[in-house]
Protein backbone atom coordinates (compact mmCIF):
# COMPACT_ATOMS: atom_id res chain seq x y z
CA UNK A 1 0.00 0.00 0.00
CA UNK A 2 0.83 3.33 -0.46
CA UNK A 3 1.63 5.34 2.58
CA UNK A 4 1.98 9.20 2.62
CA UNK A 5 2.61 9.89 6.32
CA UNK A 6 5.45 8.78 8.84
CA UNK A 7 5.12 5.63 9.70
CA UNK A 8 6.50 4.88 13.90
CA UNK A 9 7.97 0.74 14.56
CA UNK A 10 7.87 0.52 18.31
CA UNK A 11 9.93 -3.22 19.11
CA UNK A 12 9.99 -4.32 22.51
CA UNK A 13 11.94 -6.56 24.33
CA UNK A 14 15.76 -5.69 22.98
CA UNK A 15 18.37 -5.90 25.46
CA UNK A 16 20.64 -2.29 25.66
CA UNK A 17 23.91 -2.65 25.13
CA UNK A 18 26.56 -3.61 28.25
CA UNK A 19 28.54 -0.92 28.66
CA UNK A 20 30.93 0.48 30.93
CA UNK A 21 30.97 4.05 30.25
CA UNK A 22 28.80 6.45 28.29
CA UNK A 23 29.47 6.34 24.56
CA UNK A 24 27.64 6.31 21.38
CA UNK A 25 26.89 2.69 20.25
CA UNK A 26 27.15 2.12 16.41
CA UNK A 27 24.57 3.36 13.96
CA UNK A 28 21.22 1.73 13.10
CA UNK A 29 20.48 0.21 9.28
CA UNK A 30 17.03 0.42 7.88
CA UNK A 31 15.76 -0.86 4.56
CA UNK A 32 13.16 -1.49 2.66
CA UNK A 33 13.36 -5.16 1.59
CA UNK A 34 11.30 -7.30 -1.08
CA UNK A 35 12.66 -11.29 -0.38
CA UNK A 36 16.30 -10.97 0.38
CA UNK A 37 17.02 -7.94 -1.77
CA UNK A 38 17.00 -4.25 -0.71
CA UNK A 39 14.73 -1.69 -2.32
CA UNK A 40 15.89 1.34 -0.21
CA UNK A 41 17.71 1.65 2.51
CA UNK A 42 19.25 4.08 5.10
CA UNK A 43 22.86 3.45 7.32
CA UNK A 44 23.42 6.41 8.26
CA UNK A 45 20.65 6.82 11.39
CA UNK A 46 23.06 7.87 14.19
CA UNK A 47 23.63 5.45 17.55
CA UNK A 48 22.29 5.95 21.11
CA UNK A 49 24.23 7.05 24.09
CA UNK A 50 22.78 4.85 26.64
CA UNK A 51 23.19 5.67 30.16
CA UNK A 52 24.90 3.19 32.88
CA UNK A 53 22.51 1.21 34.31
CA UNK A 54 21.85 1.95 38.09
CA UNK A 55 23.21 -0.55 40.28
CA UNK A 56 25.88 -0.48 38.49
CA UNK A 57 29.37 -2.67 39.88
CA UNK A 58 32.74 -2.54 40.18
CA UNK A 59 34.37 -5.76 39.67
CA UNK A 60 37.88 -6.24 41.19
CA UNK A 61 37.59 -9.29 44.07
CA UNK A 62 34.58 -7.89 45.63
CA UNK A 63 31.21 -7.34 43.92
CA UNK A 64 29.91 -3.86 45.45
CA UNK A 65 26.04 -3.42 44.30
CA UNK A 66 24.38 0.34 44.50
CA UNK A 67 21.25 2.03 43.98
CA UNK A 68 19.14 -0.88 43.58
CA UNK A 69 15.43 -1.72 44.83
CA UNK A 70 15.50 -4.49 47.21
CA UNK A 71 12.70 -7.10 47.04
CA UNK A 72 11.82 -8.44 50.26
CA UNK A 73 9.42 -10.78 48.89
CA UNK A 74 6.82 -11.52 46.11
CA UNK A 75 3.34 -13.65 46.17
CA UNK A 76 0.50 -14.53 44.59
CA UNK A 77 -2.91 -15.20 46.35
CA UNK A 78 -3.43 -18.17 43.82
CA UNK A 79 0.06 -20.84 43.36
CA UNK A 80 -1.89 -22.35 39.92
CA UNK A 81 -1.35 -21.20 36.44
CA UNK A 82 -4.35 -20.12 34.40
CA UNK A 83 -5.93 -18.36 37.32
CA UNK A 84 -7.08 -14.64 38.29
CA UNK A 85 -4.89 -13.88 40.99
CA UNK A 86 -3.18 -10.72 42.99
CA UNK A 87 0.25 -10.39 43.14
CA UNK A 88 2.24 -8.41 46.38
CA UNK A 89 5.67 -7.19 46.49
CA UNK A 90 7.31 -5.93 49.65
CA UNK A 91 10.74 -3.93 48.85
CA UNK A 92 13.15 -0.87 49.64
CA UNK A 93 14.58 1.54 47.64
CA UNK A 94 18.39 2.35 48.24
CA UNK A 95 17.71 5.62 46.71
CA UNK A 96 15.10 8.39 47.02
CA UNK A 97 11.79 7.60 45.32
CA UNK A 98 11.19 11.47 43.71
CA UNK A 99 8.03 12.84 44.55
CA UNK A 100 5.01 12.39 42.20
CA UNK A 101 4.89 16.24 41.29
CA UNK A 102 8.94 16.21 40.32
CA UNK A 103 8.11 13.30 37.84
CA UNK A 104 8.41 10.49 40.15
CA UNK A 105 7.36 6.91 39.54
CA UNK A 106 7.28 3.48 40.06
CA UNK A 107 6.64 0.97 37.82
CA UNK A 108 6.60 -3.11 37.33
CA UNK A 109 7.55 -5.24 34.66
CA UNK A 110 6.32 -8.75 34.74
CA UNK A 111 7.70 -11.07 32.68
CA UNK A 112 6.73 -12.39 29.20
CA UNK A 113 4.95 -15.85 30.97
CA UNK A 114 2.12 -13.25 31.93
CA UNK A 115 -0.18 -12.40 29.16
CA UNK A 116 -1.73 -9.37 30.55
CA UNK A 117 -4.66 -8.47 27.89
CA UNK A 118 -6.64 -6.62 29.57
CA UNK A 119 -5.89 -5.13 33.22
CA UNK A 120 -8.77 -2.88 35.23
CA UNK A 121 -6.16 -0.74 36.76
CA UNK A 122 -6.71 -2.12 40.57
CA UNK A 123 -3.69 -1.75 42.86
CA UNK A 124 -2.49 -0.81 46.41
CA UNK A 125 0.11 0.83 48.16
CA UNK A 126 1.43 2.27 51.50
CA UNK A 127 -1.18 4.74 52.78
CA UNK A 128 1.66 7.06 53.70
CA UNK A 129 3.22 6.43 50.49
CA UNK A 130 0.00 7.74 48.56
CA UNK A 131 -3.78 7.92 49.76
CA UNK A 132 -4.75 7.28 45.78
CA UNK A 133 -3.26 5.34 43.94
CA UNK A 134 -4.34 3.48 40.62
CA UNK A 135 -2.28 1.79 38.44
CA UNK A 136 -2.41 0.91 34.33
CA UNK A 137 -0.11 -0.74 31.93
CA UNK A 138 1.64 -0.94 28.78
CA UNK A 139 2.99 -4.09 27.39
CA UNK A 140 3.48 -5.96 30.43
CA UNK A 141 4.42 -3.30 32.20
CA UNK A 142 2.27 -2.05 34.98
CA UNK A 143 2.79 1.86 36.35
CA UNK A 144 1.95 2.88 39.42
CA UNK A 145 -0.26 6.20 39.70
CA UNK A 146 0.42 7.96 42.83
CA UNK A 147 0.61 11.18 44.52
CA UNK A 148 3.35 10.28 46.41
CA UNK A 149 5.97 12.55 48.28
CA UNK A 150 9.88 12.45 48.49
CA UNK A 151 10.38 8.87 50.08
CA UNK A 152 13.56 8.35 51.34
CA UNK A 153 15.28 4.35 51.98
CA UNK A 154 14.58 5.76 55.90
CA UNK A 155 11.27 5.72 55.81
CA UNK A 156 10.67 1.91 55.14
CA UNK A 157 9.44 -0.55 52.98
CA UNK A 158 6.77 -0.84 51.01
CA UNK A 159 3.81 -2.74 50.01
CA UNK A 160 2.47 -2.94 46.68
CA UNK A 161 -0.28 -5.28 45.77
CA UNK A 162 -1.67 -5.20 42.49
CA UNK A 163 -4.66 -7.60 41.47
CA UNK A 164 -6.58 -9.27 39.19
CA UNK A 165 -3.47 -10.20 36.77
CA UNK A 166 -3.74 -13.49 35.58
CA UNK A 167 -1.13 -16.33 35.88
CA UNK A 168 0.75 -18.10 33.25
CA UNK A 169 -0.79 -20.67 31.23
CA UNK A 170 2.12 -22.97 32.00
CA UNK A 171 3.11 -24.57 34.79
CA UNK A 172 6.89 -24.26 36.19
CA UNK A 173 9.01 -21.08 37.38
CA UNK A 174 8.37 -18.26 35.51
CA UNK A 175 10.86 -15.16 34.65
CA UNK A 176 11.75 -12.54 36.46
CA UNK A 177 9.68 -9.86 38.16
CA UNK A 178 11.50 -5.85 37.98
CA UNK A 179 10.52 -3.23 39.84
CA UNK A 180 11.86 0.14 38.94
CA UNK A 181 12.00 3.96 40.43
CA UNK A 182 11.95 5.62 37.26
CA UNK A 183 12.44 9.82 36.54
CA UNK A 184 10.24 10.80 34.08
CA UNK A 185 11.47 14.39 33.93
CA UNK A 186 15.24 13.19 33.02
CA UNK A 187 13.47 9.87 31.26
CA UNK A 188 16.33 7.95 33.37
CA UNK A 189 15.82 4.75 35.45
CA UNK A 190 17.13 5.79 39.51
CA UNK A 191 17.02 2.73 41.21
CA UNK A 192 15.65 -1.09 39.97
CA UNK A 193 15.74 -4.83 41.62
CA UNK A 194 18.23 -7.82 40.10
CA UNK A 195 17.38 -11.51 39.91
CA UNK A 196 20.45 -11.74 41.12
CA UNK A 197 20.04 -10.07 44.22
CA UNK A 198 16.20 -10.60 44.91
CA UNK A 199 13.75 -13.45 44.97
CA UNK A 200 11.85 -12.31 42.26
CA UNK A 201 10.25 -15.02 40.36
CA UNK A 202 7.18 -17.42 41.19
CA UNK A 203 6.72 -21.35 40.48
CA UNK A 204 2.98 -22.15 39.36
CA UNK A 205 1.48 -25.52 38.98
CA UNK A 206 -1.75 -27.11 37.61
CA UNK A 207 -4.87 -27.75 39.72
CA UNK A 208 -6.00 -31.44 38.49
CA UNK A 209 -5.88 -33.28 35.65
CA UNK A 210 -4.27 -33.13 32.21
CA UNK A 211 -5.73 -34.15 29.00
CA UNK A 212 -2.81 -35.58 27.09
CA UNK A 213 -3.04 -35.09 23.40
CA UNK A 214 -1.58 -37.26 20.97
CA UNK A 215 1.16 -37.65 23.85
CA UNK A 216 1.99 -33.97 23.41
CA UNK A 217 3.89 -35.26 20.16
CA UNK A 218 3.00 -32.08 17.14
CA UNK A 219 0.11 -33.18 15.20
CA UNK A 220 1.30 -33.10 11.32
CA UNK A 221 -1.29 -32.99 8.41
CA UNK A 222 -1.01 -32.23 4.67
CA UNK A 223 -3.86 -30.18 2.74
CA UNK A 224 -6.67 -32.90 1.55
CA UNK A 225 -5.41 -35.63 3.42
CA UNK A 226 -6.28 -37.22 7.49
CA UNK A 227 -4.28 -37.65 10.33
CA UNK A 228 -2.98 -40.70 12.23
CA UNK A 229 -4.94 -41.75 15.08
CA UNK A 230 -5.15 -38.81 17.56
CA UNK A 231 -4.68 -40.51 21.11
CA UNK A 232 -6.74 -38.61 24.11
CA UNK A 233 -5.51 -39.83 27.51
CA UNK A 234 -7.03 -38.98 31.23
CA UNK A 235 -4.83 -39.88 33.90
CA UNK A 236 -7.73 -40.58 36.34
CA UNK A 237 -11.74 -40.45 36.34
CA UNK A 238 -13.06 -37.39 34.97
CA UNK A 239 -15.28 -35.49 37.93
CA UNK A 240 -17.58 -33.85 35.01
CA UNK A 241 -19.04 -34.88 31.75
CA UNK A 242 -16.64 -33.93 28.42
CA UNK A 243 -18.47 -32.93 26.05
Amino acid sequence: MEVTGPITIRLWGIVNPNKLDITRTGSFGFALMEGDNILEGNFQIPGIIPLLAPGSFTLIFLLIEIDSIQLASVSSSNPNARYTSDFTFVFTSEKDILQAELGGEIFVDFPPDYLIDSYGGKCEINEEFSFFVNCYIDNNRIFINASNPLWTPAMGSLTLTIQNIRTPDDDGEALNFVISSYDSVNKKIVSRTYSTLNPSSLTYKYDGYLISINDDQPVDIEVGTYTDEIVLKLPGPALQTLT
